[in-house]
C-alpha cells in the first residue's frame, strides 16, 4: 500500500525545487526503485521524468504516460534490445556507460538515420557514507568511466551521437548528502577544464531515507534546491553557462 499524498508531495518539493534552474531542468524518478503503474502515473502527472535502466522500464514509463523525450535512459550492461527500445521510444537522453555503450548505440543509429542526444557517467572519485555494495562513484566502480575516459569520450563520439554532458551517481542510501552536492560543484569545474559540452549535467540521485530510529531523514526538496544553487554559484564562478540540470 502506498499513500498518494506523500508521494505526490515529495515529487512536487523535488519538481518545483529543480525548476529554479535553467529552463529543460527536470527531475527524474528512477524506476529502479519500482516500477508500480499506479505510482508511476501520479509521478508523471507530478511533472517528473523517467530514468529507465532497462527496455522493460521503458515500456513501463511509456504505459504510464510518460513521452520519450522525458526519457534518460543508462545502465552499465545495456542490450540491445535495451538500446532499440529506447530508440523506438524517441529517448530524450541517452547515458553511455563507456566506449562500447558509444560504439554500439551509434551503429544503431546510423541504420535508423537517427542523431541520438547523449550524457557520459563518469566514476569522480568521491567516496559516500554507505553500503560499499550500492557505492558507485569510487574509483574501480563497474559504472561509468574515468573522468579522463569519459571527457575523451565526450570529445570524440562515433557519428551518429551528440554530446550533451555528464551524468555522475555515487551511490544509494546516502545520508549525508554532502559529498552528493561536493561532485555537483566538481562537474562544472571538471567540464570547463577538459573543454567539453555541458549543456545538460545529470547529477544522480541516492539520497537516503531513515530506515532506523534516530537516523536522518533527508528532505528531497532542500536537498534538490542545494544542488541546483551549488551548481549555478560554481558555474558563475566559472564564467561559464549554467547547464540544464537533471
Amino acid at each position: 500500500v502506498y499513500d498518494e499524498l506523500s508521494i505526490r508531495t515529495r515529487a512536487q518539493r523535488v519538481v518545483s525545487a529543480v525548476s529554479a534552474g535553467p529552463a529543460g531542468s527536470r527531475a527524474a524518478f528512477a524506476l529502479k526503485s519500482l516500477s508500480t503503474l499506479g505510482v508511476l502515473r501520479l509521478l508523471q502527472q507530478e511533472g517528473m521524468c523517467a530514468d529507465c535502466a532497462s527496455g522493460g522500464e521503458i515500456a513501463a514509463a511509456l504505459r504510464a504516460g510518460f513521452v520519450g523525450r522525458q526519457l534518460v535512459i543508462h545502465g552499465n550492461a545495456k542490450s540491445e534490445d535495451d538500446l532499440l527500445a529506447a530508440i523506438a521510444a524517441d529517448a530524450g537522453l541517452i547515458v553511455l556507460d563507456g566506449r562500447d555503450d558509444a560504439e554500439r548505440l551509434a551503429a544503431l543509429c546510423n541504420l535508423t538515420g537517427r542523431t541520438q542526444d547523449v550524457l557520459v557517467r563518469i566514476a569522480p572519485g568521491i567516496d559516500v557514507d554507505t553500503h560499499r555494495n550500492i557505492a558507485t562513484g569510487h574509483h574501480g566502480s563497474k559504472f561509468g568511466t574515468t573522468p579522463a575516459e569519459g571527457a575523451e569520450l565526450l570529445r570524440n563520439l562515433p557519428t551518429g551521437l551528440r554530446g550533451r554532458g555528464l551524468h555522475v551517481h555515487l551511490g544509494s542510501q546516502i545520508l549525508d548528502a554532502a559529498p552528493l552536492v561536493d561532485a555537483a560543484r566538481w562537474l562544472p569545474r571538471f567540464a570547463k577544464a577538459e573543454g567539453i559540452p555541458l549543456d545538460v549535467l545529470d547529477v544522480g540521485g541516492g539520497l537516503g531515507i531513515a530506515y532506523l530510529p534516530g537516523q536522518a531523514n533527508p528532505d528531497p526538496g532542500v536537498h534538490t534546491a542545494n544542488l541546483v544553487s551549488a551548481i549555478t554559484q560554481v558555474c558563475h564562478e566559472e564564467g561559464i553557462p549554467v547547464p540544464q540540470i537533471i
